[in-house]
C-alpha cells in the first residue's frame, strides 16, 4: 500500500522516538530517509517502509553489528505495529478516551493502542459481559511486545510458565556458553541444539551479551566480598 507523505512522516517520527529511547542519535529526515547514528559513528538509514540501509564496511571498521541488529530490531517492532494502527478499527468502549485503536483481541481480551507526542503507548483490558466496556487495563507504555505477551497470557493462549524473562534467557545463554566453551565432552548433536536455542536467546534478547558480561562482573564483585570477608575472619 502506497502511504501518504504524511503516513510516511509518521513511521519515521515514531521510529525516531523508539531508537532514541535506547540511545541511538537519531538526524533530521534527508530525502525520505532517517540518518542513525550510535556512539557518535554513522550506523544506516532508515526508510518509512522499515528498510535499514547501511554500509557494511563501516559497520565491520567500527564494531558496530550489535547496535546495528538493535536498531533493526526497533525498526521491525515499530513498523509491525504501525501498520496494524493504519487498518485497526477504533476501539469503542463506555467511559474510554477517544484515540484508542484495537490491535487485537481474544477470549475477551484486547490489545490497544494510542499514539502520543511521546509515541506509541499500549495497554491490554477485558471486555465486559455485553462487550460496552473495559476494565483491569494493563499499561505498557511503549512496550509492544510486552503488551503483546501480556494479551497472549491474559487471553489464554499461552501459559505463563512457558515465557522467561530477559533475565531468565541471559543466566540460561550464559550457562550455554559455559557448557561449549568447557573442557566436558559432548555430542555433536546436543552441541548443535546447545548453539540453535543460543541463537534463538540472540534474537529474542538483542542485548543479551552485555547483560552476561554484566552479570559475570556481578558475580565477581560478589566473590571478592566474599573473599574479603572470609580474610577478616
Amino acid at each position: 500500500m502506497r502511504r501518504t507523505g504524511e503516513q510516511q512522516r509518521a513511521y519515521l517520527s515514531e521510529i525516531a522516538i523508539a531508537l532514541k529511547r535506547k540511545g541511538f542519535t537519531v538526524q533530521t529526515e534527508e530525502n525520505g530517509l532517517l540518518p542513525v547514528k550510535w556512539n557518535g559513528q554513522p550506523l544506516c538509514r532508515i526508510s518509512a517502509d522499515g528498510v535499514v540501509r547501511y554500509d557494511s564496511q563501516t559497520v565491520s571498521d567500527f564494531d558496530l553489528d550489535d547496535a546495528l541488529a538493535e536498531a533493526t530490531s526497533v525498526t521491525m517492532t515499530v513498523t509491525e505495529y504501525m501498520r496494524l494502527m493504519e487498518q485497526a478499527p477504533d476501539l469503542k468502549a463506555s467511559g474510554l478516551e477517544s484515540g484508542f485503536k484495537l490491535l487485537g483481541e481474544f477470549n475477551d481480551v484486547v490489545l490497544a493502542c494510542r499514539m502520543t507526542r511521546f509515541g506509541a503507548n499500549f495497554v491490554t483490558w477485558n471486555w465486559d459481559r455485553d462487550h460496552s466496556s473495559v476494565d483491569n487495563g494493563h499499561y505498557f507504555m511503549e512496550n509492544y511486545k510486552g503488551a503483546k505477551q501480556d494479551l497472549a497470557v491474559r487471553s489464554g493462549l499461552v501459559r505463563k510458565e512457558q515465557i522467561f524473562t530477559p533475565e531468565q534467557l541471559t543466566e540460561v545463554y550464559r550457562s550455554i556458553l559455559e557448557a561449549l566453551e568447557s573442557d566436558h565432552p559432548i555430542t555433536d548433536a546436543r552441541r548443535e541444539i546447545l548453539e540453535s536455542v543460543a541463537v534463538g536467546i540472540e534474537s529474542i534478547v538483542p542485548d543479551v551479551d552485555e547483560r552476561v558480561y554484566k552479570s559475570a562482573q556481578e558475580d565477581q564483585e560478589l566473590e571478592g566480598e566474599q573473599h574479603g570477608q572470609t580474610l577478616l575472619m
